[in-house]
């Protein structure tokens, strides 16, 4: 029983590491992206 909750932690942590590297990889290259365009942001005043 041990086994299999230490697999499944295991598992778990890689899974959140690998989706943590991909998010921080796609956030990266949005950065890069944002910086060479110029940033429209509309604001819309009452």
């Amino acid at each position: 029983m041990l086994e299999v909750i230490l697999i499944g932690s295991a598992t778990l942590a890689i899974v959140l590491y690998l989706q943590a590297r991909q998010a921080a990889r796609e956030i990266r290259q949005n950065r890069d992206r944002n910086t060479r365009e110029p940033m429209v942001i509309y604001r819309h005043e009452h």
